[in-house]
């Protein structure tokens, strides 16, 4: 079965904390002072990375099952590709749908919510979906918070974030590379020439979006505060002082690296687009790529990966947890029948599945081996998102590869999640009503500019110049004045 990026579900004796739900938690009946109404169409944006053809087929099926569940609404599944531009204008025109996606790095949640996007949450997800907010725990949740309010319902995964490289496992095993010798990217270069030089794969994996690049906080012990405007406080920093990574010694090493590379054919000389640079990879046209990795090897693409991760600390922060999640449009006028919609879509089994992998002997079988691992079906293509995480709970999935079941993936994601070393600003979120100018100017000048300098387009001193500049002009001195302003009051309150 063609792998996944992420998530799953745990043997027949774990899976009873997600075991399937009653119908009442569907109803969505409401009080008089919730939005609601009689019966809901719900529409659900969410993002996509590939082509899906079979989205009505599987709406339809959603919907038996929620009907079948004592659902009193329905959902209208909405995959958008090329995400962020397109959610973006759908949000800023006011027809974002009930339910969407968010992340810090895609549609951006602070943002959403911060500026009335999205609707607050907190009574709807104690009275609507009990189970939902029973599967973390308060201070999880708490790390959601924007002003004191829950904006978004967390999309339970691997909350630290694992950045380092991923590769084919042929050339790995060709070029002699032990992944567990190499500590940096820097150390990939000796390996991208040889690769180079045989002339048949593209070394290193980029994009016109900012993929490939070789800077990621997380590696170097920063808590990102704020991801889109490149704003961080060091992990154990008990006085929480808040920084650019941009003017970090460390960036600047990253995108003298990335124009080297780019001078040495390792990378393309014109980036593609996010989703072409995609089809390369899936198509194994590409040897190295940066990925998150994880403590079990697992597979996402249809060849076989290794690699290893440069982060000696994994943290639990604000960023990890909120990586991907689900929030309610403050207009939607079925509000309640929205919540509810999640608290099954987290919790049971069947939906998450059905919305993850399709119809069983269709997209998906059970393997004849192992119940635990999903295989593909004889339509798989047509409905195969291969992105459990933009969903929900990922430990209610199954898996898709042997090697992953056999690996226990989730209990060890699980365990690292509870043994990773909490950040000093866990639970901060930016608040950027106050710099609202300053915000947009400075995410301009970060697109215009960061994508180009981390994946090496510009030479490095023209780059970094170029970036630093329009930051300072756009008024980034002002906006990380703010932010230590609400630093500091955090840590006082």
């Amino acid at each position: 079965m063609a792998k996944i990026s992420r998530r799953s579900f745990l043997t027949a004796t774990g899976a009873t904390a997600g075991a399937l739900l009653g119908g009442s938690f569907l109803s969505g009946c409401s009080s008089d002072d919730e939005k609601s109404g009689g019966a809901a169409t719900l529409t659900y944006s969410f993002m996509a990375t590939r082509e899906l053809p079979d989205v009505g087929l599987i709406q339809q099926t959603l919907n038996d099952l929620l009907r079948q569940k004592g659902a009193t609404y329905s959902v209208r599944l909405n995959p958008l590709q090329d995400y962020n531009k397109v959610m973006g204008l759908k949000v800023a025109s006011g027809d974002p749908g009930d339910l969407y996606f968010t992340a810090p790095w895609s549609n951006p949640y602070a943002t959403n919510a911060s500026s009335g996007n999205l609707l607050a949450l907190d009574d709807l997800l104690s009275r609507h979906a009990p189970k939902l907010q029973a599967s973390m725990s308060a201070d999880t949740w708490n790390a959601a918070r924007v002003k004191g309010k829950l904006y978004g319902v967390i999309n339970q995964q691997r909350f630290p974030k694992m950045w380092g490289y991923q590769a084919k496992k042929e050339v790995v095993e060709q070029l002699g590379l032990d992944p567990s010798t190499i500590s940096s990217y820097a150390e990939l270069e000796p390996y991208l020439a040889r690769v180079k030089q045989a002339g048949k794969l593209l070394p290193w994996s980029t994009s016109n979006g900012g993929h490939g690049a070789l800077f990621h906080p997380e590696i170097h012990g920063y808590d990102p505060i704020a991801t889109t405007l490149g704003l961080a406080v060091r992990y154990d920093d008990s006085a929480l002082t808040a920084l650019s990574w941009f003017d970090t010694p460390e960036f600047e090493e990253a995108v003298r690296t990335a124009r080297r590379w780019n001078e040495r054919g390792y990378t393309e000389p014109t980036p593609p687009t996010p989703n072409d640079m995609q089809v390369r990879w899936n198509a194994g046209r590409t040897a190295f790529a940066d990925a998150q990795y994880l403590p079990t090897n697992p597979q996402y693409t249809d060849f076989p990966t290794i690699g290893a991760t440069f982060v000696t600390t994994p943290l639990l922060n604000t960023d990890g947890v909120l990586a991907t999640l689900t929030g309610i449009n403050a207009d939607a006028p079925h509000a309640v029948e929205a919540m509810s919609f999640l608290e099954a879509l987290n919790t049971d089994q069947d939906i998450y599945r059905t919305i993850c992998f399709g119809i069983e002997g269709t997209h998906y079988q059970a393997s004849a081996t192992d119940p635990q691992v999903l295989e593909a079906g004889p339509k798989q293509a047509a409905w195969n998102p291969n992105t459990d995480w933009v969903f929900g709970n990922q430990f209610n999935a199954p898996y898709r590869n042997q090697e992953d079941a056999t690996a226990k993936r989730w209990e060890r994601e699980r365990e690292l999640n509870a043994t990773a070393v909490p950040s000093k600003a866990i639970g901060f979120s930016l608040a950027t009503d106050s710099i609202r100018t300053e915000v947009a100017a400075v995410t301009a000048a970060i697109q215009e500019h960061a994508n180009l300098a981390m994946i090496g387009q510009l030479k490095a001193d023209v780059a970094l110049s170029n970036l630093r500049t329009a930051l300072d002009r756009a008024g980034m001195p002002r906006v990380l004045a703010a932010a230590q302003q609400q630093l500091s009051e955090f840590k006082n309150s």
